[in-house]
């Protein structure tokens, strides 16, 4: 997505989710990840993306990027990371739309090389409530599909929650 060979952050949320998988154990900052002995392979998949649809009769201005997870970026971010020797991928993004055939081929791959794939379950709509379905790639078979709790232990407002569009037997199968 920025085209440069560094995965780096431009919104935080990777290095959140890598800290609570792995970040280090007695480093006197009172936490600890829950794989704290894991090492981290970042693979960036997410940056600025322009929607580049058909062209307006008359020319408009066009939109300004947004920050986003094209499907064709997520599935070559899979397949880097099953031929660089990934166990576990996590996909901490998602989309309600089904998945495109090559993010579904490619998580399929990462399937077959047996890694383990986990994925958020979203986190609802435009209006940030959770919806009952799970976003993709979190609905996709195999895929170990990931919902949020709050402080309390229970779901968090903003997390979806539900099942598959496609299959309803397909639900969450952790929350955190």
């Amino acid at each position: 997505p920025s085209n440069t060979e560094h995965p780096n952050d431009d919104n935080g949320h990777g290095t959140h989710v890598a800290g609570v998988i792995a970040e280090s154990t007695n480093n006197g900052l009172e936490a600890a990840g829950i794989a704290y002995e894991a090492l981290i392979m970042p693979v960036k998949a997410c940056g600025l993306v322009t929607d580049s649809g058909p062209t307006p009769t008359p020319p408009a201005t066009p939109a300004p990027p947004v920050y986003g997870c094209r499907q064709d970026d997520v599935a070559d971010a899979i397949d880097w990371a099953v031929t660089h020797g990934a166990d576990v991928i996590n996909i901490s993004a998602g989309s309600a739309g089904q998945s495109a055939s090559i993010q579904i081929e490619a998580v399929n791959r990462a399937l077959g090389a047996g890694i383990l794939v986990v994925a958020a379950s979203g986190n609802g709509g435009a209006d940030k409530v959770g919806d009952p379905n799970l976003n993709y790639p979190a609905a996709l078979p195999g895929v170990i599909a990931v919902g949020a709790t709050g402080m309390t232990g229970e779901r968090a407002s903003y997390s979806n929650y539900g099942s598959s569009p496609e299959d309803p037997e397909r639900t969450l199968d952790v929350v955190a």
